[in-house]
Protein backbone atom coordinates (compact mmCIF):
# COMPACT_ATOMS: atom_id res chain seq x y z
CA UNK A 1 0.00 0.00 0.00
CA UNK A 2 3.15 1.91 0.83
CA UNK A 3 4.52 1.95 -2.66
CA UNK A 4 1.45 2.67 -4.17
CA UNK A 5 0.35 5.73 -1.99
CA UNK A 6 -2.76 4.79 0.43
CA UNK A 7 -2.92 4.76 3.47
CA UNK A 8 -5.94 3.36 6.14
CA UNK A 9 -7.25 5.75 8.30
CA UNK A 10 -7.73 5.23 12.46
CA UNK A 11 -12.17 5.40 11.08
CA UNK A 12 -10.80 2.62 8.42
CA UNK A 13 -10.75 5.69 5.29
CA UNK A 14 -8.72 4.68 2.61
CA UNK A 15 -6.90 7.87 1.76
CA UNK A 16 -4.10 8.62 -0.88
CA UNK A 17 -0.38 9.60 0.98
CA UNK A 18 2.60 10.70 -0.63
CA UNK A 19 4.18 7.51 -2.06
CA UNK A 20 7.23 6.00 -0.84
CA UNK A 21 10.26 6.03 -3.21
CA UNK A 22 12.54 2.76 -1.51
CA UNK A 23 12.49 0.12 0.84
CA UNK A 24 13.95 1.76 3.36
CA UNK A 25 10.96 4.30 3.76
CA UNK A 26 8.70 1.08 3.19
CA UNK A 27 10.59 -0.75 6.47
CA UNK A 28 10.21 2.86 7.88
CA UNK A 29 7.07 2.43 7.77
CA UNK A 30 6.45 -0.77 8.37
CA UNK A 31 8.51 -0.09 11.68
CA UNK A 32 6.18 2.88 12.79
CA UNK A 33 3.14 0.68 12.02
CA UNK A 34 4.69 -2.37 14.14
CA UNK A 35 5.08 0.24 17.04
CA UNK A 36 1.74 1.43 17.17
CA UNK A 37 0.91 -2.24 17.34
CA UNK A 38 2.98 -2.85 20.29
CA UNK A 39 2.06 0.26 21.86
CA UNK A 40 -1.61 -0.09 21.54
CA UNK A 41 -0.54 -4.08 23.83
CA UNK A 42 -1.58 -6.25 20.64
CA UNK A 43 -2.19 -9.94 22.69
CA UNK A 44 1.33 -11.97 22.14
CA UNK A 45 -1.40 -14.51 20.08
CA UNK A 46 -2.26 -11.81 17.51
CA UNK A 47 1.20 -10.74 17.00
CA UNK A 48 2.01 -14.53 16.24
CA UNK A 49 -0.13 -14.94 13.63
CA UNK A 50 0.22 -10.83 11.75
CA UNK A 51 3.70 -10.22 12.43
CA UNK A 52 5.33 -10.26 8.96
CA UNK A 53 2.29 -8.82 7.38
CA UNK A 54 2.58 -5.97 9.54
CA UNK A 55 6.09 -5.50 9.04
CA UNK A 56 5.39 -5.46 5.52
CA UNK A 57 3.33 -2.88 5.97
CA UNK A 58 0.43 -4.55 4.79
CA UNK A 59 -2.75 -4.12 7.23
CA UNK A 60 -5.60 -5.89 5.04
CA UNK A 61 -3.03 -9.23 5.25
CA UNK A 62 -2.26 -8.56 8.89
CA UNK A 63 -6.00 -8.70 9.88
CA UNK A 64 -6.99 -11.76 7.71
CA UNK A 65 -4.10 -13.39 9.22
CA UNK A 66 -4.85 -12.53 13.13
CA UNK A 67 -8.53 -13.81 12.33
CA UNK A 68 -6.91 -16.82 10.55
CA UNK A 69 -5.05 -17.40 14.04
CA UNK A 70 -8.29 -17.02 16.56
CA UNK A 71 -9.02 -19.81 14.68
CA UNK A 72 -6.21 -21.41 15.05
CA UNK A 73 -6.04 -20.62 18.87
CA UNK A 74 -9.59 -21.06 19.11
CA UNK A 75 -8.87 -25.31 17.72
CA UNK A 76 -5.79 -25.27 20.07
CA UNK A 77 -7.88 -24.35 23.37
CA UNK A 78 -10.71 -26.51 22.61
CA UNK A 79 -9.02 -29.60 21.42
CA UNK A 80 -11.96 -29.63 18.48
CA UNK A 81 -10.71 -30.51 14.99
CA UNK A 82 -13.62 -28.78 13.05
CA UNK A 83 -13.59 -24.97 11.26
CA UNK A 84 -15.39 -21.49 10.94
CA UNK A 85 -19.11 -21.35 12.33
CA UNK A 86 -19.37 -25.11 13.48
CA UNK A 87 -15.95 -24.55 15.42
CA UNK A 88 -17.27 -21.18 17.19
CA UNK A 89 -20.53 -22.11 17.64
CA UNK A 90 -19.45 -25.90 19.24
CA UNK A 91 -16.52 -24.03 21.29
CA UNK A 92 -18.78 -21.52 22.94
CA UNK A 93 -21.46 -23.72 23.02
CA UNK A 94 -24.00 -22.02 26.11
CA UNK A 95 -25.14 -25.87 27.04
CA UNK A 96 -21.68 -27.53 27.02
CA UNK A 97 -18.94 -25.51 25.86
CA UNK A 98 -14.96 -26.06 25.48
CA UNK A 99 -14.10 -22.47 26.15
CA UNK A 100 -15.75 -20.00 28.41
CA UNK A 101 -14.74 -16.20 29.28
CA UNK A 102 -16.97 -16.52 32.82
CA UNK A 103 -18.33 -18.76 35.48
CA UNK A 104 -21.33 -18.62 33.10
CA UNK A 105 -23.70 -18.78 36.99
CA UNK A 106 -26.24 -15.40 36.43
CA UNK A 107 -28.25 -14.94 33.44
CA UNK A 108 -25.91 -11.91 32.52
CA UNK A 109 -22.76 -14.23 32.18
CA UNK A 110 -24.38 -16.01 30.34
CA UNK A 111 -25.48 -13.13 27.66
CA UNK A 112 -21.75 -12.07 27.77
CA UNK A 113 -20.34 -15.06 27.04
CA UNK A 114 -22.93 -15.57 23.57
CA UNK A 115 -22.01 -11.69 23.08
CA UNK A 116 -18.29 -12.79 22.95
CA UNK A 117 -19.25 -15.73 20.99
CA UNK A 118 -21.56 -13.82 18.62
CA UNK A 119 -18.39 -11.14 18.18
CA UNK A 120 -15.81 -13.76 16.88
CA UNK A 121 -18.85 -15.04 14.47
CA UNK A 122 -19.39 -11.57 12.74
CA UNK A 123 -15.45 -10.92 12.81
Amino acid sequence: MSFSGYRIEKNGELVQIKPVKNIDEALLRAQNFYKLLVDRKIHPEVMKYCKPEALQDNYFHAVFEAIKGLNARIKEMSGLDIDGTNLINTAFSEQKPYLVINTMQTQSEKDEHNGFRFLILVR
